[in-house]
């Protein structure tokens, strides 16, 4: 019973002194993060998945999701956000999923996979993600 009581213990303490966020400092300011572009029809999504702070840029990786069905032939616009304390620097947009041929407007980086992040990222941790839908 004593080593029951003394595992809970210890499962307790770990949690309460695991390590949190730190907190906002003066170079980080709740900024949004929004990504907006245009698809080739109604249905597709985009979702902010994760974003890094790298050389004196912030990178916001989101993916397109295509219809479930069919859907209207007719250029929509997509958009996603997220309000994060961050340092107040330019924020380069890569997404991923694209599958139609011409590059809608608005500067993105449409890599080719995921290896193409990771060489930009230069295998740094995301200070962000996107909790998995339920």
């Amino acid at each position: 019973m004593k080593t029951l009581l003394l595992a809970a213990a210890l499962v307790l303490l770990a949690a309460c002194v695991a390590p949190m966020p730190s907190p906002p400092t003066a170079d980080h300011r709740p900024t949004e993060v929004s990504i907006q572009l245009e698809t080739p029809s109604a249905g597709w999504e985009v979702r902010l998945e994760r974003i890094y702070i790298l050389d004196a840029e912030i990178l916001a990786v989101s993916r397109l999701h295509p219809p479930d069905g069919p859907a209207a032939t007719v250029i929509s616009t997509v958009e996603d956000r997220v309000v994060l304390p961050l340092p107040d620097w330019p924020v380069r947009h890569a997404v991923l999923g694209k599958t139609w041929a011409w590059t809608p407007e608005g500067g993105h980086w449409f890599p080719a996979g995921e290896a193409e992040i990771e060489d930009r990222t230069g295998g740094e941790a995301p200070v962000w993600t996107q909790p998995a839908p339920p």
